[in-house]
């Protein structure tokens, strides 16, 4: 509740948004909540499309409502890089460099704090602060149809693109079959929606031939548990069959 009000309120909670940020689990655990937010309005939603529960329609579309608030789109971590690249006409330009450096002050904190060993979790962390440390950064912009993008480029070093780029191929092998359990779930509900999946709406096998591909890869994994990135696949894909 506390970081929700600081996502929603940054100018006037600095102060407490410091404190947050001093805790590097509350950075990590509020990337696990945007993620959990990006699901929740489809989860909510398939509950209320399926009559389950129906006295309960009230909280399912506040829950729903609430998933689209504009600063749950954001993070602890978004937001420790937004104090140090803008400020609003309320915050003196005099403020914001001093928090620029209170919160370099966390930085380095976290940096002496690293341990000797390299593991997957400490790779990780590496990467989230480098991605909010101002000072390791390359920012572009480019003109877009919808105004100013701006490109920050976090300098990672060479094991963290390794590491970030095997974990990218990771996910995405995980999420492939997405679009397959959408529109499994939209068809199972009789919703229009279903019909913005062309590849299995149109020709049905290939839906039947994904499961297939998903039964062989759950059954070798079930199998050997010592292949990498079986907990990922198994929680995306378990229930799509």
């Amino acid at each position: 509740m506390v970081s929700s009000i600081v996502l929603a309120y940054p100018d006037k909670t600095f102060n407490i948004a410091q404190i947050l940020f001093k805790t590097k689990d509350f950075i990590l655990q509020d990337t696990n909540r945007l993620i959990s937010d990006q699901g929740a309005e489809s989860l909510y939603s398939i509950g209320k499309n399926w009559g389950v529960n129906t006295n309960n329609i009230i909280y399912d579309e506040e829950r729903i409502s609430t998933c689209k608030d504009e600063h749950r789109s954001s993070t602890l971590e978004n937001l420790f890089l937004k104090y140090q690249f803008f400020r609003n006409e309320e915050v003196s330009e005099e403020e914001a460099d001093k928090r620029q450096k209170e919160l370099w002050s966390i930085l380095d904190t976290y940096y002496n704090e690293l341990p000797i060993d390299n593991n997957d979790s400490t790779k990780t962390w590496r990467i989230y602060l480098a991605r909010m440390d101002r000072r390791k950064m390359n920012p572009t912009t480019e003109k877009t149809t919808g105004g100013m993008l701006i490109n920050f480029n976090p300098e990672l070093e060479s094991d963290l693109k390794e590491y970030s780029e095997k974990s990218i191929a990771k996910t995405t092998e995980s999420m492939k079959y997405t679009s397959l359990k959408l529109w499994a779930d939209f068809k199972f509900r009789k919703d229009d929606k279903a019909k913005n999946y062309e590849k299995y709406e149109t020709n049905p096998l290939e839906a039947l031939k994904d499961v297939k591909d998903i039964l062989e890869k759950l059954n070798q994994l079930y199998s050997d548990s010592s292949i990498e990135d079986e907990d990922n696949f198994i929680l995306f894909n378990k229930s799509i069959p």
